[in-house]
């Protein structure tokens, strides 16, 4: 009898010509239009990868930079919680539920309408993610020290200590 616990479901969504498709319009993306960058360190270490240097502070990366970049990047590594009690495996065929944590802008049910992100916003964001079961990695709103929400310059410890 095979152990369940080996068992991993197959899914497939999109057909191989549609993923091909897709990833070549993301190249083409982050080529010409490139991502926004605010961060000054992060700007350095792209521009200073090869990446260059796009308009409103957007970093160009070119697809030859990208497929270079992907190939020398590990396959897989551990990622680990601020109080070291959680670890993610990251790769492989692990899968991690992440609600997305760059909320620049919000919907605000008070106010009926869409608006920029305030810092209380997404540490209460970060709050409610933290008692999900199944979101494994929210991490840039802020973190959580000595009893209380705190938050972050950048990212959390977690994510800048690498």
């Amino acid at each position: 009898m095979i152990p369940h616990d080996h068992i991993r479901p197959d899914a497939r969504l999109l057909a191989p010509s549609l993923v091909g498709r897709i990833v070549d319009e993301a190249f083409e993306v982050l080529a010409s239009i490139g991502v926004l960058m605010e961060n000054p360190d992060a700007r350095t270490v792209l521009l200073d990868g090869g990446a260059t240097e796009g308009p409103a502070q957007r970093i160009l990366m070119s697809r030859t930079l990208v497929e270079h970049s992907l190939g020398v990047t590990p396959r897989e590594f551990t990622l680990w919680d601020v109080p070291a009690t959680n670890a993610f495996r990251i790769g492989g065929d692990e899968m991690h539920f992440d609600p997305g944590s760059a909320a620049l802008r919000i919907f605000d049910h008070q106010g009926n309408a869409e608006r920029e992100a305030l810092t209380q916003d997404l540490c209460d964001f970060s709050r409610l993610t933290q008692k999900l079961e199944y979101f494994h990695l929210q991490s840039t709103a802020g973190s959580y020290h000595g009893g209380a929400w705190t938050a972050d310059a950048n990212h959390s410890p977690c994510i800048d200590a690498g």
